[in-house]
């Protein structure tokens, strides 16, 4: 008898509640909310450039199931439609209402916020821009790259509306933070996205050449006298030094002397007031110089 009571009492209790619910959401509310914008029948070739709101507020009046049918029933958009118009426009949202048929005869618009917008609708053109890597790397001690960042494809083609393209000169991609790194990487990384913009590729694969790091000493690297003027001459004390070069291990290995070009400008030495001049060297890409000795080079200008 007792556990009859009991449901009965939880029974009413339930339907008391919701009847207070149903009755408190017959009356009427108001609410405020922010929406998006979207571009509806956009001419073909034409895009929507430059808005001057991305997003509108509404203040609306109903029924308070209405409103919370609007607030909880998911992603809205409030529609504009272009009605095939081209170039700048400024339109009045109040005659978009009809457009949008989620705001129901239920509903009050009280107020939009922005009254209006202005756009443009442009042509769409294209241009071809390079892949800019973004890319944060931590190796391993002792090793580290040994080529330049490898970005497959390296450009790609774009469209848009003309004003936005001439202010474009790269696209990034997301920021690829690796660590610890001692072997080579190959890995996709997608595109930045560009507001208005359509990119038809949205990853792109990154390779880096990484080795072990080591230094390679050089002899009897001749030094070579550029920019001689007709009738003269410089003769270098020592012609030739020794050189320590640092690289990647397998980069290294392929190094002859032959690809190694040690230098001084007869210009430098016009120039020189301390009677010794500093050797300069032309190295393949991502070697780094460590040493030349001697550090510097006596000198002799001869004139015929």
């Amino acid at each position: 008898m007792m556990k009859r009571k009991i449901i009965s009492i939880t029974s009413i209790s339930f339907f008391s509640i919701f009847l207070w619910f149903y009755i408190s959401f017959t009356d009427n509310y108001y609410t405020t909310v922010k929406i998006p914008i979207v571009f509806k029948d956009v001419p073909n070739g034409y895009v929507v450039s430059n808005p001057s709101v991305e997003e509108i507020t509404l203040s609306l009046q109903g029924k308070g199931w209405e409103l919370a049918k609007l607030t909880l029933g998911g992603f809205r958009e409030f529609v504009i439609s272009l009605e095939g118009k081209i170039g700048k426009q400024s339109v009045f949202l109040l005659k978009q209402i009809d457009k949008n048929p989620w705001l129901t005869s239920n509903l009050s618009v009280i107020e939009i916020s922005p009254r209006s917008i202005e756009f443009n609708i442009e042509k769409i053109k294209s241009k071809k821009i390079p892949i800019k890597p973004i890319v944060e790397i931590e190796y391993t001690p002792g090793f580290g790259q040994v080529s330049d960042i490898m970005v497959d494809p390296d450009s790609i083609i774009i469209k848009g509306p003309e004003n936005l393209l001439d202010k474009i000169e790269f696209v990034e991609t997301k920021k690829l933070v690796l660590n610890d790194i001692s072997e080579n990487v190959e890995q996709h990384v997608e595109l930045n996205k560009i507001q208005n913009i359509t990119i038809p590729k949205d990853i792109c694969l990154i390779s880096i050449e990484v080795q072990k790091i080591v230094d390679k000493e050089f002899n009897n690297i001749p030094v070579k006298v550029i920019d001689i003027p007709k009738g003269r001459d410089l003769i270098v004390i020592p012609n030739n030094v020794k050189i320590i070069l640092r690289g990647g291990i397998k980069v290294l290995g392929d190094i002859q002397s032959q690809d190694i070009e040690v230098y001084v400008s007869f210009f430098h030495a016009l120039d020189d007031t301390s009677g010794t001049l500093v050797p300069k060297a032309n190295l393949p890409d991502n070697i780094t110089l460590i040493d030349i000795t001697p550090p510097t080079l006596q000198y002799i200008i001869k004139q015929f």
